[in-house]
């Protein structure tokens, strides 16, 4: 069954942004393949962390899908109107004989699997197991193009996972552009690789450099384990908000990276980057972070540029007080003064209304005095240095 070359080209596809899979999609015949010979692109961006080769990785992969892709419009489609030879698989043949890659299609691929049946009732959501109830269409056999290597589909992957229909995740694009470079362009020097990708996928220069200085971090993080950090692991990563935090220039320069698109990464701090890694991503008993709230990345890039303010949220990891000492020790004094000041005032306002005072509050209020007698002794005794200091340097100035 032969399928034509505009069949293929999809809709919102132009013929210069397909062209390069199209030109040999347009000299072979599609062909109907077995369900049941098709497996995952191990090199999949999504897939990178499952081991291949192993009986439960297609197990693994479909249930990876399941997770993270809305499958549930997409089986309920197949199962309602049949597979679409249209817009057939793009594979390439296994090093297993008889058996074929997905390269492009294994979101497809796992709503095929679980319309077959191929996958454990564990991998199924209650949705995904109804729309399998009642599909009218169970495919075992699909239309596919057939490519002699697996490299002759990455660059149709660029235009319709990074620029088209159906784009990545910040860590899929990145991996996909470290895949380019290693099957394209591995010959050329690093500015050139980048420049060439960038080029390839229509996007700026400046923002593949930062993807790829991302992801190289993040392989450094992983490949440590990262860094020994409890209840840090993959899932727990938002790549998309790491890429982020290297837009500021104190947290590239605390981790001390050249620049945010300085790609290598051999130089990076690595007890600063656990340190990074654990304010963003580590997670108390309570499920938080340190970092909270993604917009609150600017308080910690300018926590990290300020000596004094690193030392306060290394000690009480408390990012919004560690924030008050960006300005100086004096500054945070000042505030933390004003701050008590203020909140004394509103607790004599409230003593006018319905408030019942019990025997809590006489031991809070007590504390507060002797912490106050405290702070104003501590705070004469500090005067008192600061002008024998003063003296001692006029001294100085003198001689």
């Amino acid at each position: 069954m032969a399928f034509g070359r505009e069949d293929f080209v999809e809709t919102n596809a132009t013929e210069a942004q397909a062209n390069q899979v199209m030109v040999a999609a347009a000299a072979m015949d599609g062909q109907l393949i077995d369900v049941d010979l098709l497996d995952f692109d191990p090199e999949n961006p999504r897939f990178l962390d499952i081991a291949p080769g192993t009986p439960q990785a297609d197990e693994l992969a479909t249930g990876r899908m399941v997770e993270e892709e809305n499958l549930d419009e997409l089986v309920d489609s197949i199962g309602q109107q049949d597979f679409f030879p249209g817009e057939p698989l793009l594979v390439t043949h296994s090093a297993i004989g008889g058996r074929y890659v997905v390269v492009e299609g294994n979101r497809r691929l796992a709503a095929l699997r679980v319309l077959t049946g191929r996958v454990s009732d564990a991998v199924l959501t209650s949705s995904l197991a109804d729309a399998v109830a009642r599909a009218r269409y169970r495919p075992t056999e699909v239309s596919c193009f057939v490519f002699p290597e697996r490299r002759d589909i990455l660059k149709y992957l660029g235009f319709r996972h990074i620029s088209g229909p159906r784009r990545w995740e910040p860590l899929s694009k990145a991996r996909y552009l470290a895949d380019l470079i290693a099957n394209f362009y591995s010959e050329l020097a690093q500015e050139e690789q980048i420049r060439a990708v960038a080029r390839d996928i229509g996007s700026r220069r400046d923002y593949v450099a930062q993807l790829l200085t991302t992801l190289n971090l993040y392989n450094r993080a992983r490949n440590a384990d990262f860094y020994g950090l409890q209840r840090v692991r993959d899932k727990d990563i938002s790549f998309s908000l790491l890429s982020t935090a290297l837009s500021y220039r104190n947290i590239v320069e605390f981790l001390n990276l050249p620049g945010r698109d300085a790609v290598t990464v051999e130089l990076v701090n690595d007890d600063h980057a656990k340190e990074l890694l654990g304010w963003m991503f580590a997670q108390d008993q309570a499920g938080d972070t340190v970092l909270g709230e993604s917009r609150r990345l600017k308080h910690l890039a300018a926590v990290v540029g300020s000596p004094s303010a690193v030392v306060e949220l290394r000690r009480t990891n408390d990012l919004d007080q560690a924030y008050l000492y960006t300005s100086g020790p004096s500054e945070a004094f000042s505030k933390l003064l004003t701050s008590a000041d203020e909140a004394l005032s509103e607790c004599i306002g409230l003593l006018g209304g319905d408030i019942v005072p019990d025997a809590s509050h006489d031991a809070l209020v007590e504390r507060i005095v002797n912490r106050a007698e405290d702070l104003q002794i501590l705070l004469a005794k500090a005067k008192r240095q600061q002008s024998k200091r003063a003296r001692l340097n006029e001294g100085n100035d003198d001689a």
